[in-house]
């Protein structure tokens, strides 16, 4: 991790995802981190701006100021980090819980639209090492499986309004399709319908285009200002 600036203590909020979080894990899965913290006033002001900082393994830290950015375009893999079960949640600071509280400002079409972008993705990976080694084929339904977990997950969110991350209800299908009991062609097939149903739900969602930018604005600049206060920065 780069050391020459220490996010750490300034972290508010901290997850477990990947795996763990969609309740996929198994004995060799990494624990993926995602946090954000807020940056000092310098490195969001002044020549010293940095988007992300990756640290040990699967860490990921994000200024907040990249994050809200990150959920107002629609990230998918950043999204679902406000939705995760309470026990996943290592830190969370308090300036960090409106953010929480109005996590359904980014349930929107841009969410539905960037996780079309990565079914597609993710299924066209698939493709190109499909009939290889069988080492590759691990790495194929692996892919294909997020693509289903994904597209599941926010197919129910355009009926639903919200994102079930825990897979309760799918885990044994979705561990089937990284194990090997089902076929890759029928995965393949579910790929496409889970895209197709993406497709046709986001014409007659509810959800909005785009996320209210002045709710969020708003919840920025105080969770900022107040931080920087507290640590008298300004």
């Amino acid at each position: 991790m780069n050391r020459e600036i220490d996010v750490l203590p300034h972290i508010i909020y901290e997850v477990i995802a990947g795996s763990h979080s969609y309740g996929l894990n198994g004995p060799e899965s990494d624990e993926d981190i995602r946090a954000t913290f807020v940056p000092h006033p310098a490195h969001v002001l002044g020549l010293n701006q940095y988007r992300h900082q990756k640290g040990e393994g699967d860490e990921v830290y994000v200024p907040l100021t990249r994050l809200v950015q990150h959920l107002a375009e629609g990230s998918t893999t950043w999204v679902e980090i406000l939705f995760v079960e309470p026990r996943f949640v290592r830190v969370q600071n308090t300036l960090f819980t409106p953010f929480l509280e109005n996590r359904e400002l980014f349930l929107t079409k841009k969410l539905v639209s960037k996780t079309c972008g990565m079914v597609k993705g993710l299924a066209q990976q698939a493709e190109k090492l499909a009939d290889k080694s069988l080492e590759d084929e691990k790495i194929v339904r692996k892919k294909l499986m997020h693509a289903v977990r994904a597209g599941r997950m926010v197919g129910e969110a355009l009926e639903q309004g919200r994102l079930n991350v825990y897979r309760m209800e799918d885990r044994e299908h979705l561990l089937a399709i990284r194990n090997g009991t089902t076929s890759l062609q029928g995965v393949q097939e579910e790929c496409q319908s889970v895209l197709q149903r993406l497709i046709e739900g986001m014409t007659v969602t509810s959800l909005p285009d785009n996320p209210d930018e002045v709710t969020i604005d708003a919840l920025t600049v105080h969770a900022v200002t107040e931080y920087w206060k507290f640590q008298r920065w300004i």
